[in-house]
């Protein structure tokens, strides 16, 4: 962008192409992180019994995952008698299994 364009923007103007800046930052850093896991985990795979993958290292869990973790923290408190009050979706959880 020339200098004579920028001093033509508006404000709202100058705040989208802003806004843009930032998400097509966020987006190549967000590919590069991605690219860098998937590169550490074909590198240390001959080297641990069970497969790494890139969404164990970047601490991306499935839903599953966090399905049951959240299961075993809640039965955990239940146990303990720490949980006050159960809420209907905590009930749902524990009966959906």
């Amino acid at each position: 962008m020339s200098p004579s364009e920028f001093w033509r923007l508006t404000y709202a103007e100058l705040r989208l192409v802003l806004e843009g800046c930032a998400y097509r930052r966020k987006r190549e850093t967000q590919f590069q992180r991605r690219l860098q896991a998937w590169t550490a985990s074909i590198i240390v795979a001959p080297h641990v019994k069970e497969p790494v993958t890139p969404a164990m290292l970047l601490g991306e869990d499935s839903k599953e995952k966090r399905k049951d973790r959240l299961v075993s923290a809640l039965a955990k408190a239940a146990k303990s008698k720490k949980l006050i009050r159960q809420t209907p979706d905590a009930q749902n959880l524990f009966k959906r299994g």
